[in-house]
């Protein structure tokens, strides 16, 4: 964001119910009237949110608002006060957020002498801290009612000191037990994305075992998913899938068992369904797709992250499921859903996130015969990639889409100017391997029988490297689906005019 979208992408951001609070909370020291703060906010919102925001013509259209002359100030105004209300928005939502504001007001009611209502307040915020099992919040608390009793001095309270460092010794062990296995969660987890955990498997298996010797009644909700996420990665790593799953399984009943008490927010239960549904990608289970992926978006979203992540991974894993099932049902209606949620998020999302999908798209346009919208999707993809290098191996598979499509929508002024293209990129990229070659050089042999069939028999029986397989399957399957024309154009005139392209 730059500083003049600032708000206009922050304001398109808020939810209905975040947009309402912000009224109320900018209203509630004025009467009749709206603050100037308050009519620029208006303005933003009647912005259209799906055009680039220009802010020249923006200022061009308040520029007759008697209040629009110190716009620069009314920006600032706009900015800190919509900060300051959705702060209090979100404490107001969350049970953290009700137990910090619970804390400052005993230390408010003690700094003020008002020592009988702060321990009242204080024993509020032990119960509340208790269910929410924040232990660094119930350690400051405890600390707290140790003071508030040196004052009290009243009998219950003295009696109750002894107790209170008993339940402080244990919080600390809790809270010693719980870093212990989230430190273990995170380096584990970082061993797994850095490529090094299979070389550290012993070593990560030692550490669970140890983890798993700490008293149960020690482990708090967050240790418990720690260990259960812990073990997953583990055993995914050792291609053990449905092990991962029985791991994710559990996380999910523990997670529903305590929905009410620990958690505001779906996202936790939304990354369980995710790491779950993807075992079951590799462990073949796609039998559990269709409820996991119903599950997941049934899942409430607080905001536009929330959203964004939801239909990254709902529709990401609906596409991988009709990519792997003969029944294609329902393909055209997922593909305009997924395009208009990669223009609603587009800000939001990663660019991994965007080139998957948009690539998998295009593998299922490949899969339902829809070559022209197949080449302007395979276009989108290319822009995404740009020059990145890191994805010559994908970016080689969408190259051969291009060739193959253009092939059965008979353009055949392209497929020459495509085929050196291509064959000229792999060498440049040193990824002109021996199955890529003689397949570059069988397309234009392709347009006839016997010819046809002749290479598909030859292409079936070809060696090829573990990295081309798919390639390979992709192209043997469009082969079976896609005959030749029986007319033959010149390759002489197919030259002159791809030149002509070139």
């Amino acid at each position: 964001m730059t500083p003049s979208t600032n708000l206009f992408d922050i304001i398109h951001s808020l939810t209905g119910s975040e947009k309402r609070y912000f009224k109320i909370f900018s209203s509630t020291h004025i009467i009749g009237f709206k603050n100037n703060y308050e009519k620029l906010f208006d303005a933003y919102c009647d912005l259209a949110a799906d055009k680039p925001y220009d802010e020249a013509a923006f200022k061009k259209k308040l520029a007759a608002k008697p209040w629009s002359k110190n716009l620069t100030i009314e920006k600032k105004f706009l900015e800190d006060t919509l900060m300051k209300a959705m702060r209090a928005y979100n404490a107001e939502k969350s049970g953290e957020g009700a137990l910090n504001d619970t804390i400052a007001n005993v230390h408010f009611l003690y700094n003020k002498g008002l020592v009988n209502t702060a321990m009242k307040e204080l024993k509020k915020g032990i119960a509340l801290a208790g269910e929410l099992e924040n232990l660094p919040g119930l350690i400051t608390l405890y600390q707290l009612k140790l003071n508030l009793t040196r004052i009290t001095q009243t009998p219950s309270d003295i009696k109750g000191a002894d107790k209170d460092l008993e339940a402080e010794t244990r919080i600390l062990n809790m809270l010693d037990a719980e870093r212990r296995v989230v430190h273990a969660r995170r380096k584990i987890y970082n061993q797994n994305i850095s490529g090094q955990l299979r070389k550290n498997i012993t070593g990560a298996k030692s550490t669970i075992q140890q983890l798993e010797m700490i008293e149960p009644s020690l482990l708090t909700y967050k240790a418990r998913m720690s260990l259960f996420f812990s073990r997953a990665m583990v055993a995914e790593k050792e291609g053990l899938y449905e092990d991962a799953m029985k791991q994710y399984e559990q996380a999910n009943a523990i997670w529903k068992k305590n929905e009410l008490k620990l958690h505001e927010s779906y996202s936790n239960l939304r990354a369980i369904l995710t790491n779950y549904i993807t075992c079951a990608y590799f462990a073949e289970r796609l039998d559990v797709f269709p409820a996991i992926i119903e599950q997941i978006e049934s899942l409430p979203t607080e905001n536009i992250s929330d959203m964004a992540d939801a239909f990254a991974v709902a529709k990401g894993f609906r596409l991988i499921y009709l990519l792997n099932t003969a029944d294609k049902t329902g393909s055209e209606k997922l593909i305009k859903e997924i395009e208009q949620g990669l223009n609603a998020f587009e800000t939001q999302l990663p660019k991994r996130h965007i080139l998957d999908i948009n690539t998998n798209v295009c593998f299922l346009l490949f899969q339902t015969q829809n070559y022209r919208k197949l080449v302007d999707a395979l276009n989108k993809v290319f822009v995404v990639i740009g020059r990145d290098e890191k994805m010559h191996q994908q970016l080689r598979e969408l190259k051969f889409l291009e060739i193959m499509a253009h092939f059965s929508l008979k353009n055949y002024d392209l497929l020459e100017y495509q085929l050196r293209n291509t064959e000229r990129w792999l060498k440049e990229h040193k990824l002109n391997e021996g199955f890529t070659e003689i397949l570059i050089k069988s397309f234009p042999a392709m347009r006839a029988e016997p010819q046809f069939s002749t290479i598909k028999k030859e292409l079936s029986t070809l060696a090829c490297p573990d990295n081309l397989q798919t390639l390979k399957a992709l192209v043997l399957d469009w082969m079976a689906t896609n005959p030749p024309s029986n007319k033959i154009t010149s390759m002489k005139k197919v030259s002159l005019r791809a030149n002509q392209l070139g």
